[in-house]
Protein backbone atom coordinates (compact mmCIF):
# COMPACT_ATOMS: atom_id res chain seq x y z
CA UNK A 1 0.00 0.00 0.00
CA UNK A 2 1.09 3.69 -0.96
CA UNK A 3 2.79 4.98 2.36
CA UNK A 4 0.84 8.35 3.98
CA UNK A 5 2.70 11.64 4.42
CA UNK A 6 2.00 13.68 7.94
CA UNK A 7 2.77 17.13 7.10
CA UNK A 8 4.03 18.88 10.20
CA UNK A 9 3.52 22.47 9.98
CA UNK A 10 4.09 23.38 13.10
CA UNK A 11 7.20 24.00 13.26
CA UNK A 12 7.85 26.83 11.30
CA UNK A 13 9.87 30.52 12.72
CA UNK A 14 8.63 33.80 12.25
CA UNK A 15 10.90 34.80 9.98
CA UNK A 16 10.14 31.44 8.10
CA UNK A 17 6.54 30.91 8.00
CA UNK A 18 4.34 28.12 6.04
CA UNK A 19 3.89 30.60 3.28
CA UNK A 20 7.68 31.47 2.51
CA UNK A 21 9.06 31.49 -0.74
CA UNK A 22 12.34 29.10 -1.31
CA UNK A 23 12.62 28.68 -5.40
CA UNK A 24 9.19 29.58 -6.71
CA UNK A 25 7.21 27.20 -4.02
CA UNK A 26 6.14 28.22 -0.36
CA UNK A 27 7.70 25.98 1.95
CA UNK A 28 4.02 23.57 2.46
CA UNK A 29 3.04 23.54 -1.13
CA UNK A 30 7.12 22.24 -1.64
CA UNK A 31 6.58 19.53 1.08
CA UNK A 32 3.69 18.55 -0.48
CA UNK A 33 5.17 18.03 -3.80
CA UNK A 34 7.57 15.79 -2.52
CA UNK A 35 5.26 13.71 -0.27
CA UNK A 36 3.89 13.05 -3.94
CA UNK A 37 6.52 12.57 -6.10
CA UNK A 38 8.27 10.61 -3.95
CA UNK A 39 5.12 8.15 -3.88
CA UNK A 40 2.45 9.07 -1.27
CA UNK A 41 -0.81 8.57 -2.41
CA UNK A 42 -2.37 10.72 0.87
CA UNK A 43 -1.47 13.90 2.90
CA UNK A 44 -2.17 14.79 6.42
CA UNK A 45 -1.48 18.12 7.12
CA UNK A 46 -1.19 19.28 10.74
CA UNK A 47 -0.93 23.03 11.21
CA UNK A 48 -1.37 25.51 14.00
CA UNK A 49 -4.56 27.04 14.69
CA UNK A 50 -2.78 30.14 13.86
CA UNK A 51 -2.05 29.10 10.16
CA UNK A 52 -4.76 26.36 9.84
CA UNK A 53 -6.31 29.32 7.42
CA UNK A 54 -2.81 29.78 4.91
CA UNK A 55 -2.31 26.05 4.73
CA UNK A 56 -5.45 25.75 3.85
CA UNK A 57 -5.29 28.45 1.22
CA UNK A 58 -2.03 26.63 -0.26
CA UNK A 59 -3.61 23.36 -0.51
CA UNK A 60 -7.10 24.47 -1.78
CA UNK A 61 -5.34 26.91 -4.43
CA UNK A 62 -3.14 23.69 -5.54
CA UNK A 63 -6.13 21.05 -5.47
CA UNK A 64 -4.12 18.66 -3.53
CA UNK A 65 -7.34 16.52 -3.08
CA UNK A 66 -5.54 13.94 -0.80
CA UNK A 67 -4.51 16.51 1.91
CA UNK A 68 -6.48 16.52 4.85
CA UNK A 69 -5.69 19.34 7.53
CA UNK A 70 -5.87 19.11 10.99
CA UNK A 71 -5.28 21.93 13.40
CA UNK A 72 -3.36 21.53 16.48
CA UNK A 73 -2.23 23.60 19.82
CA UNK A 74 1.08 25.13 20.28
CA UNK A 75 1.81 22.83 23.11
CA UNK A 76 0.52 19.86 21.46
CA UNK A 77 3.48 17.36 21.40
CA UNK A 78 5.04 14.86 18.62
CA UNK A 79 2.60 11.67 19.97
CA UNK A 80 -0.06 13.84 20.07
CA UNK A 81 0.32 14.86 16.62
CA UNK A 82 0.34 11.89 15.51
CA UNK A 83 -2.69 10.63 17.24
CA UNK A 84 -4.34 13.42 15.77
CA UNK A 85 -3.33 12.46 12.23
CA UNK A 86 -4.32 8.64 12.71
CA UNK A 87 -7.81 9.33 13.55
CA UNK A 88 -8.70 11.17 10.62
CA UNK A 89 -8.98 7.08 8.87
CA UNK A 90 -11.46 4.90 9.42
CA UNK A 91 -8.83 2.63 8.75
CA UNK A 92 -5.37 4.22 10.57
CA UNK A 93 -2.14 4.20 8.50
CA UNK A 94 0.10 1.49 10.18
CA UNK A 95 2.90 4.34 10.13
CA UNK A 96 3.47 7.81 8.09
CA UNK A 97 6.43 9.26 6.08
CA UNK A 98 6.97 12.25 8.72
CA UNK A 99 7.99 15.12 6.85
CA UNK A 100 8.13 18.96 8.48
CA UNK A 101 7.39 21.75 6.04
CA UNK A 102 10.06 23.61 7.88
CA UNK A 103 12.75 22.02 6.14
CA UNK A 104 13.86 21.39 2.67
CA UNK A 105 14.56 17.72 1.65
CA UNK A 106 17.11 15.58 -0.64
CA UNK A 107 14.27 13.79 -2.82
CA UNK A 108 16.65 10.79 -3.11
CA UNK A 109 17.26 10.72 0.53
CA UNK A 110 13.22 10.37 0.90
CA UNK A 111 12.88 8.05 -1.41
CA UNK A 112 15.38 6.06 0.36
CA UNK A 113 13.72 6.35 3.46
CA UNK A 114 10.02 5.30 1.95
CA UNK A 115 11.52 2.22 0.62
CA UNK A 116 13.46 1.00 3.35
CA UNK A 117 10.51 1.48 5.69
CA UNK A 118 8.14 -1.49 6.60
CA UNK A 119 4.71 -1.23 6.14
CA UNK A 120 4.03 -2.57 10.08
CA UNK A 121 7.29 -0.51 11.59
CA UNK A 122 7.96 3.11 13.03
CA UNK A 123 7.05 5.53 11.17
CA UNK A 124 9.32 6.82 7.98
CA UNK A 125 11.51 10.20 9.83
CA UNK A 126 13.61 11.93 7.62
CA UNK A 127 16.62 14.30 8.64
CA UNK A 128 16.78 17.69 6.61
CA UNK A 129 18.32 21.03 8.16
CA UNK A 130 15.36 23.34 8.97
CA UNK A 131 14.76 26.93 7.32
CA UNK A 132 14.92 29.37 10.10
CA UNK A 133 15.94 32.39 8.87
CA UNK A 134 15.85 34.21 5.47
CA UNK A 135 19.94 33.25 4.53
CA UNK A 136 18.16 29.83 5.55
CA UNK A 137 16.04 30.48 3.00
CA UNK A 138 18.98 31.79 0.67
CA UNK A 139 21.14 29.00 0.83
CA UNK A 140 18.53 26.49 0.42
CA UNK A 141 17.47 27.92 -3.13
CA UNK A 142 20.86 28.16 -4.41
CA UNK A 143 21.73 24.14 -3.37
CA UNK A 144 18.30 23.58 -5.38
CA UNK A 145 19.63 25.39 -8.02
CA UNK A 146 23.02 23.81 -7.74
CA UNK A 147 21.38 20.47 -7.43
CA UNK A 148 20.14 21.13 -11.48
CA UNK A 149 24.03 20.59 -12.68
CA UNK A 150 24.55 17.27 -13.62
CA UNK A 151 27.50 15.11 -13.99
CA UNK A 152 26.71 13.78 -17.83
CA UNK A 153 26.61 17.52 -18.92
CA UNK A 154 28.32 18.46 -22.08
CA UNK A 155 31.12 20.78 -22.09
CA UNK A 156 29.41 23.43 -23.72
CA UNK A 157 26.07 22.69 -21.29
CA UNK A 158 28.81 22.67 -18.36
CA UNK A 159 30.49 26.16 -18.98
CA UNK A 160 28.18 28.19 -21.03
CA UNK A 161 24.09 26.42 -21.67
CA UNK A 162 23.84 25.92 -17.77
CA UNK A 163 24.87 29.54 -16.65
CA UNK A 164 22.38 31.34 -18.83
CA UNK A 165 19.62 28.47 -18.98
CA UNK A 166 19.67 28.56 -14.95
CA UNK A 167 19.59 32.17 -14.27
CA UNK A 168 16.05 31.70 -16.99
CA UNK A 169 14.91 29.05 -14.68
CA UNK A 170 15.57 31.60 -11.42
CA UNK A 171 13.39 33.78 -13.14
CA UNK A 172 10.94 31.82 -14.43
CA UNK A 173 10.44 29.94 -10.90
CA UNK A 174 7.80 31.77 -9.82
CA UNK A 175 5.43 32.16 -12.51
CA UNK A 176 3.04 29.48 -13.59
CA UNK A 177 5.20 28.14 -16.63
CA UNK A 178 5.90 24.23 -16.33
CA UNK A 179 8.41 22.19 -17.45
CA UNK A 180 5.65 21.22 -20.13
CA UNK A 181 5.21 24.77 -21.16
CA UNK A 182 9.30 25.08 -21.94
CA UNK A 183 9.35 22.04 -23.86
CA UNK A 184 6.82 23.74 -26.45
CA UNK A 185 9.07 26.83 -26.37
CA UNK A 186 12.02 24.84 -27.41
CA UNK A 187 10.20 23.07 -30.13
CA UNK A 188 8.98 25.91 -31.99
CA UNK A 189 12.38 27.45 -31.52
CA UNK A 190 13.48 24.29 -33.53
CA UNK A 191 10.74 24.89 -35.97
CA UNK A 192 11.51 28.45 -36.98
CA UNK A 193 15.44 27.48 -36.79
CA UNK A 194 14.96 24.96 -39.93
CA UNK A 195 12.37 27.15 -41.53
CA UNK A 196 15.43 29.95 -41.21
CA UNK A 197 17.79 27.04 -42.40
CA UNK A 198 16.05 26.08 -45.33
CA UNK A 199 15.73 30.15 -46.11
CA UNK A 200 19.48 29.68 -46.75
CA UNK A 201 22.41 32.16 -47.70
CA UNK A 202 24.33 33.13 -45.02
CA UNK A 203 21.59 35.11 -42.87
CA UNK A 204 19.45 32.21 -43.26
CA UNK A 205 21.84 30.14 -41.65
CA UNK A 206 23.23 32.49 -39.64
CA UNK A 207 19.72 33.17 -38.19
CA UNK A 208 18.43 29.36 -38.32
CA UNK A 209 22.05 28.40 -36.31
CA UNK A 210 21.63 30.93 -33.80
CA UNK A 211 18.46 29.63 -33.17
CA UNK A 212 19.18 26.60 -32.83
CA UNK A 213 21.80 27.36 -30.20
CA UNK A 214 18.95 29.37 -28.21
CA UNK A 215 17.05 26.38 -28.28
CA UNK A 216 19.70 23.91 -27.32
CA UNK A 217 20.06 26.72 -24.13
CA UNK A 218 16.42 26.88 -23.22
CA UNK A 219 16.14 22.97 -23.44
CA UNK A 220 17.73 22.53 -20.17
CA UNK A 221 14.94 24.75 -18.15
CA UNK A 222 12.76 22.28 -18.58
CA UNK A 223 14.37 19.78 -16.65
CA UNK A 224 15.70 22.85 -14.08
CA UNK A 225 12.35 23.68 -13.17
CA UNK A 226 10.78 19.65 -12.99
CA UNK A 227 13.26 19.13 -10.47
CA UNK A 228 13.27 22.17 -8.16
CA UNK A 229 9.64 22.49 -8.45
CA UNK A 230 8.88 18.55 -7.92
CA UNK A 231 7.07 18.55 -11.25
CA UNK A 232 8.17 15.02 -12.88
CA UNK A 233 6.02 13.34 -14.92
CA UNK A 234 6.44 10.82 -18.12
CA UNK A 235 4.54 13.23 -20.23
CA UNK A 236 6.81 15.79 -19.25
CA UNK A 237 9.87 13.29 -20.20
CA UNK A 238 8.32 12.45 -23.44
CA UNK A 239 7.76 15.97 -24.55
CA UNK A 240 10.76 16.81 -23.87
CA UNK A 241 12.77 13.93 -25.78
CA UNK A 242 9.83 14.38 -28.50
CA UNK A 243 10.94 18.40 -28.68
CA UNK A 244 14.73 17.95 -28.65
CA UNK A 245 14.54 14.87 -31.46
CA UNK A 246 11.82 16.36 -33.96
CA UNK A 247 14.17 19.55 -33.19
CA UNK A 248 17.33 18.34 -34.83
CA UNK A 249 15.50 16.15 -37.63
CA UNK A 250 13.94 19.27 -39.06
CA UNK A 251 17.08 21.01 -38.81
CA UNK A 252 18.98 18.72 -41.03
CA UNK A 253 16.49 18.52 -43.38
CA UNK A 254 16.04 22.27 -43.70
CA UNK A 255 19.83 22.89 -43.27
CA UNK A 256 19.84 19.89 -46.29
CA UNK A 257 17.02 22.38 -48.42
CA UNK A 258 18.67 25.58 -47.53
CA UNK A 259 21.83 24.36 -49.19
CA UNK A 260 20.54 22.96 -52.24
CA UNK A 261 18.90 26.07 -52.49
CA UNK A 262 21.54 28.43 -52.09
CA UNK A 263 24.93 26.72 -52.04
CA UNK A 264 25.91 25.49 -55.43
CA UNK A 265 28.83 23.06 -55.99
CA UNK A 266 30.31 21.17 -58.76
CA UNK A 267 32.60 18.47 -57.42
CA UNK A 268 33.67 15.51 -59.69
CA UNK A 269 30.67 15.77 -61.32
CA UNK A 270 27.87 16.06 -58.26
CA UNK A 271 26.06 19.14 -57.91
CA UNK A 272 23.98 21.00 -55.50
CA UNK A 273 21.72 17.72 -54.95
CA UNK A 274 24.83 16.55 -52.85
CA UNK A 275 23.05 18.83 -50.24
CA UNK A 276 19.72 16.71 -49.94
CA UNK A 277 21.40 13.85 -50.03
CA UNK A 278 23.45 14.40 -47.23
CA UNK A 279 20.22 16.03 -45.19
CA UNK A 280 18.17 13.31 -45.69
CA UNK A 281 20.45 10.90 -44.69
CA UNK A 282 20.90 12.45 -41.48
CA UNK A 283 17.50 12.87 -41.04
CA UNK A 284 16.59 9.44 -41.77
CA UNK A 285 19.58 7.82 -39.65
CA UNK A 286 18.34 9.98 -36.86
CA UNK A 287 14.42 8.69 -37.09
CA UNK A 288 15.75 5.51 -37.54
CA UNK A 289 17.70 5.93 -34.09
CA UNK A 290 15.08 7.13 -32.20
CA UNK A 291 12.71 4.38 -33.54
CA UNK A 292 14.75 2.16 -31.98
CA UNK A 293 15.32 3.91 -28.44
CA UNK A 294 11.77 5.16 -28.10
CA UNK A 295 11.13 1.32 -28.77
CA UNK A 296 13.19 0.72 -25.12
CA UNK A 297 11.29 3.86 -23.22
CA UNK A 298 8.16 2.26 -23.76
CA UNK A 299 9.23 -0.83 -22.85
CA UNK A 300 10.74 0.29 -19.74
CA UNK A 301 7.71 3.03 -18.99
CA UNK A 302 10.00 5.75 -19.57
CA UNK A 303 10.47 8.64 -21.92
CA UNK A 304 13.98 10.68 -20.71
CA UNK A 305 16.62 9.43 -22.97
CA UNK A 306 18.99 10.36 -20.06
CA UNK A 307 17.46 6.39 -18.94
CA UNK A 308 18.77 5.03 -21.61
CA UNK A 309 22.24 3.09 -21.41
CA UNK A 310 24.19 3.81 -24.81
CA UNK A 311 26.88 1.19 -26.20
CA UNK A 312 29.98 2.99 -25.06
CA UNK A 313 28.33 3.62 -21.15
CA UNK A 314 29.59 0.71 -19.31
CA UNK A 315 27.78 -0.67 -16.19
CA UNK A 316 28.54 0.71 -12.28
CA UNK A 317 31.60 -2.17 -11.22
CA UNK A 318 32.28 -3.17 -14.96
CA UNK A 319 35.78 -2.42 -15.99
CA UNK A 320 36.15 -0.26 -19.29
CA UNK A 321 37.66 -1.27 -21.98
CA UNK A 322 40.31 1.30 -24.03
CA UNK A 323 38.11 1.38 -26.27
CA UNK A 324 35.08 2.34 -23.71
CA UNK A 325 37.72 4.85 -22.30
CA UNK A 326 38.39 6.75 -25.86
CA UNK A 327 34.40 7.03 -26.46
CA UNK A 328 33.94 8.54 -22.84
CA UNK A 329 35.78 11.06 -23.57
CA UNK A 330 35.37 11.53 -27.11
CA UNK A 331 31.75 11.28 -26.63
CA UNK A 332 31.81 15.25 -25.70
CA UNK A 333 32.22 16.15 -29.23
CA UNK A 334 29.08 14.15 -30.47
CA UNK A 335 26.72 15.70 -27.61
CA UNK A 336 23.93 18.11 -28.94
CA UNK A 337 25.63 21.17 -27.11
CA UNK A 338 28.98 20.74 -28.59
CA UNK A 339 27.41 19.97 -32.30
CA UNK A 340 24.64 23.03 -31.87
CA UNK A 341 27.54 25.25 -30.60
CA UNK A 342 30.00 24.15 -33.50
CA UNK A 343 27.27 24.64 -36.08
CA UNK A 344 27.01 28.10 -34.80
CA UNK A 345 30.22 29.21 -34.90
CA UNK A 346 30.74 27.29 -38.78
CA UNK A 347 27.36 29.80 -39.68
CA UNK A 348 29.18 32.97 -38.26
CA UNK A 349 32.36 31.91 -40.48
CA UNK A 350 29.79 30.99 -43.62
CA UNK A 351 30.79 27.50 -43.62
CA UNK A 352 27.58 25.77 -41.79
CA UNK A 353 26.34 23.46 -45.11
CA UNK A 354 29.38 21.77 -44.79
CA UNK A 355 28.71 20.52 -41.29
CA UNK A 356 26.03 18.17 -43.01
CA UNK A 357 28.57 16.14 -43.60
CA UNK A 358 29.20 15.41 -39.80
CA UNK A 359 25.39 15.28 -39.44
CA UNK A 360 24.84 12.50 -41.87
CA UNK A 361 28.41 10.44 -40.79
CA UNK A 362 27.67 10.81 -36.96
CA UNK A 363 23.63 9.84 -37.35
CA UNK A 364 24.46 6.77 -39.02
CA UNK A 365 27.30 5.64 -36.54
CA UNK A 366 24.59 6.10 -33.69
CA UNK A 367 21.87 4.62 -35.75
CA UNK A 368 24.33 1.27 -36.46
CA UNK A 369 25.54 1.57 -32.37
CA UNK A 370 21.67 1.35 -31.24
CA UNK A 371 21.03 -1.04 -33.74
CA UNK A 372 23.71 -3.53 -32.50
CA UNK A 373 23.19 -2.53 -28.78
CA UNK A 374 20.03 -3.30 -29.67
CA UNK A 375 20.29 -6.71 -31.72
CA UNK A 376 23.00 -7.74 -28.94
CA UNK A 377 20.12 -7.45 -26.21
CA UNK A 378 17.88 -9.38 -28.09
CA UNK A 379 19.67 -12.48 -28.63
CA UNK A 380 21.11 -12.36 -24.84
CA UNK A 381 17.61 -12.83 -23.67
Amino acid sequence: MPPTALIDTTQHSPQAGPESVVAGLSLVERTLRLARVCGCAQAVVVALERDLEAVQRIVAAHRYAFAIQISVSPTTDAADIRQAALSVFEAPAASFVWLHSSAIYDRGHVKACIRDATPDGPDCICDADPIATDDDARQAAARLWAGCRKPEDGIVSRHLNRHISLAISRAIAHTAITPNHISIVTFTLGIVAAVFAAWGDYTGFLIGALLYQINSVVDGVDGELARVKYEFSLLGEWLDTLSDDFSDLFFYIGLGVGAWRTVPIDIFGIDARLWLVLGGVAALAKLLSMALYYRWLIAHKRGDLLAFQWSFETEAGTEPGVLDRVLHYVRYLFRKDFIVFASMILAILGLLPWFLVLFAVGNLIVFISVAVQQLGQSSGR
